[in-house]
C-alpha cells in the first residue's frame, strides 16, 4: 500500500486550523477545498501564518471557487511529486499504467511532467 499522510477536515475557522498544525506539525500547507492549479496554496512556517493564511485562503476560495473551506496538510520540504495511472473497470480488474514525475513546479502547478520518474526503480 501507499503510506498516506493525515490531513484536516474541510474547514474554515482560524482557530481550528491553528489546532490542525498543531497536532500535524509544522510547515503545513493549506490548500482551498474547491481549488485547483495551485491557486491560493500556502505554506505556514509559523502558528501565527497559519490563522492568517486561513483568512486570506478562506476569502479567495470563496471569490474562485465558491467555498472558503479549506484544509490542512504538512507540508514536505524538498518532496517528491510523483503520480501513478491506474485504470479500474468496476469489477476488480485494475491495471497500473505507468508514472510520471511531476516535481518541477511553479507555484504549486507543474511545468513539465517527465514519464517514467527518473527518481524510481524497478
Amino acid at each position: 500500500g501507499v503510506t498516506m499522510l493525515e490531513s484536516s477536515p474541510a474547514m474554515d475557522n482560524p482557530d481550528s486550523a491553528v489546532e490542525w498544525a498543531k497536532k500535524l506539525g509544522l510547515p503545513v500547507i493549506i490548500k482551498p477545498v474547491g481549488g485547483g492549479g495551485g491557486i491560493g496554496m500556502k505554506v505556514c512556517k509559523t502558528f501565527g501564518e497559519v490563522r492568517d493564511q486561513v483568512i486570506a485562503t478562506a476569502a479567495l476560495a470563496k471569490n474562485y471557487f465558491a467555498d472558503s473551506r479549506i484544509f490542512i496538510e504538512h507540508f514536505i520540504e524538498n518532496g517528491r511529486h510523483i503520480e501513478v495511472q491506474v485504470f479500474g473497470d468496476g469489477k476488480g480488474t485494475v491495471a497500473v499504467l505507468g508514472e510520471r514525475e511531476c516535481s518541477l513546479q511553479r507555484r504549486f502547478q507543474k511545468v513539465v511532467e517527465e514519464t517514467p520518474s527518473p527518481f524510481l526503480n524497478d
